[in-house]
């Protein structure tokens, strides 16, 4: 069971540029400079997309903001771009003209865990003149893309909550004192924190500012016994103090609800 849990409302930074890996003028990046290679014809009339794995959830539309992992090559094959192995996921809000045209129409529809070939002919990309030095002019480009996570624009503002298992014990309101246990994930998957690395269940009053607002609000409705994953957008990602998890990223918690008072 999908639930929404709205919060205060915060100015979501939008991230413009580039990837994280890369310099501000990365190949993927709107813009770019004139090549003074010599223009190889394109080869594809049309933007192709292939979706190697399918994901799930949300389908990501114009005003949405995607995280992804992704490589970039040339038809010759030689590799241009990539997101760095282990490091950040690139930002792309869609619609927002951070990123060439060719990734705006080819991340349409794509959801979490979906694994998307998008194969862009020039005039979609850097057009007649590339983009120097690695982008010849004329130059059709072929990415491999990893989708790591999807906010919907109506859910920039709201924690996303899916009920793994449904508790049969009391039921966590504001005043219930409850014991969680719980792990912290970021948006690669790596744990940031947890009750099992402190080796001992957290019990706080829900609604008395004594757990940090996402988990506060996101548990309410549970009942004693139940698990729930709660996905939280980076609007809403506050009080976390790990460097693991930089601003501007969403964040996962496995939630387990031991007891309930």
């Amino acid at each position: 069971m999908r639930r929404t849990f709205g919060l205060f409302a915060i100015p979501l930074a939008l991230a413009l540029g580039a990837c994280n890996n890369s310099t501000p003028s990365s190949p993927v990046s709107a813009g770019g400079k004139t090549s003074n290679g010599a223009a190889p014809a394109g080869g594809l009339k049309d933007l192709k997309v292939e979706d190697v794995k399918p994901g799930s959830g949300t389908a990501a539309q114009a005003g949405d903001t995607v995280y992804v992992k992704y490589k970039g090559a040339l038809a010759s094959g030689e590799v241009f771009d990539q997101t760095a192995e282990g490091g950040r996921p690139f930002k792309v809000d869609l619609g927002a003209g951070q990123v060439i045209p060719g990734w705006e129409k080819g991340l349409i529809g794509v959801k979490k865990g979906t694994v998307r070939k998008i194969s862009i002919p020039y005039a979609l990309a850097y057009g007649e003149a590339g983009s120097a030095p690695k982008i010849p002019a004329r130059a059709d480009l072929f990415f491999d893309i990893e989708v790591l996570e999807v906010i919907p624009r109506s859910e920039a503002r709201t924690i996303s909550a899916d009920d793994l298992k449904v508790g049969q014990g009391a039921t966590v309101d504001v005043g219930s004192k409850v014991t969680i246990e719980y792990r912290g994930l970021n948006i690669l998957g790596q744990e940031f924190e947890s009750t099992e690395t402190i080796k001992k269940p957290v019990t706080f009053t829900v609604g008395a500012d004594e757990a940090i607002e996402a988990i506060d609000m996101g548990i309410r409705g549970m009942r004693a016994g139940g698990k729930r994953r709660l996905t939280v957008p980076p609007a809403l990602a506050t009080g976390i103090n790990n460097p693991k998890v930089p601003p501007g990223e969403p964040v996962t918690y496995e939630i387990d609800v031991v007891s309930v008072k």
